[in-house]
């Protein structure tokens, strides 16, 4: 199943530790909706690929199961993916950007908050 909106989701880019391997996918189902790829794979129609926070409570609930759990997926081949802090250069030694950045680390951290996210 694919989500027709993206680009670049036809190949499946994954990682663990420095292996590298890429699927390329193309699935019986596309459509542009998540909650339509999800209620497909709930009625057991094949693999999806999203996000937990969209399907962590299926998961915990035993309705999903997660597979690749040791691999992390990237979606743009230079796999530079993350979640970053911008500020302007001048406020480099702002106290409220080190702050917020500082609040950032403590709350993201290594680990995924919306691993636990209950929508």
């Amino acid at each position: 199943m694919c989500f027709s909106y993206s680009t670049g989701y036809e190949i499946w880019r994954f990682k663990r530790d420095k292996e590298v391997c890429e699927v390329k996918v193309n699935g019986s189902l596309v459509a542009n909706n998540s909650e339509v790829l999800r209620q497909v794979c709930l009625d057991g129609a094949g693999l999806i690929l999203m996000p937990t926070w969209l399907i962590g409570k299926d998961i915990r609930g035993g309705l999903l199961e997660a597979v690749l759990n040791d691999f992390q997926f990237y979606p743009h081949i230079d796999m530079d993916t993350g979640i970053y802090a911008l500020y302007l250069p001048n406020r480099r030694n702002s106290l409220r950007v080190e702050t917020f950045i500082d609040f950032l680390i403590q709350r993201l951290g290594k680990s995924l908050l919306w691993e636990n996210f209950e929508p």
